[in-house]
């Protein structure tokens, strides 16, 4: 026979995971995260979220054009991020621009998220818990699941965050390039 306490229903006070949150530099601690993200969201019933942040370099002139092309490739990859995932019961996405650790918290809060599961390690690589995980632990109340990639991070797995291709860097040589020209067409076409 049970123990009573081993029969009581959970009290209503108990949390409850409703939204799980996981976003993605497309990066693969962002990959392992996901598949976690998708078996929380399975287990509990749990609408999943997928979030990118398309983080402009601080320095660099605004291009318009070169912002919403990343935009449109970072929706992209989501979308087609979130036609794999089954089993869960929904599936959204959205892509926000600016700071990454600002733009998760305010998305977590905006949308009534009740867990976070992302990368402890993301494009920049360095550290043991790198500092977008690091701030949005500090910043939420709610509860952040960190998951180490299973697989080394290479220089060579590191993509562009503005248009998704293979780089070295943050962002690729050729988009610098297109920022820079772009920069230099408008001060020529306002002089």
């Amino acid at each position: 026979m049970a123990s009573p306490s081993a029969t009581k229903t959970p009290s209503a006070g108990r949390a409850r995971v409703t939204r799980v949150l996981s976003p993605t530099d497309f990066s693969p601690a962002s990959a392992a995260a996901l598949d976690y993200a998708v078996l929380l969201a399975r287990l509990s019933d749990a609408a999943l979220h997928l979030v990118h942040v398309v983080a402009y370099p601080e320095g660099l002139p605004t291009s318009e054009s070169v912002l919403k092309k990343a935009c449109s490739t970072a929706r992209s990859r989501l979308e087609e991020l979130s036609e794999g995932i089954e089993g869960v019961k929904s599936v959204t996405f959205a892509v926000r621009v600016g700071s990454p650790h600002g733009e998760l918290v305010e998305y977590v809060r905006s949308e009534k998220v009740d867990m976070v599961v992302m990368g402890t390690v993301g494009l920049s690589g360095d550290h043991a818990v790198g500092s977008t995980a690091e701030k949005v632990i500090r910043a939420l109340d709610v509860p952040v699941l960190t998951v180490k990639s299973l697989r080394p991070l290479k220089a060579a797995a590191r993509v562009c965050s503005l248009c998704a291709k293979p780089s070295l860097d943050v962002i690729c040589d050729a988009c610098k390039e297109s920022i820079r020209g772009e920069a230099v067409y408008r001060k020529i076409g306002k002089s």
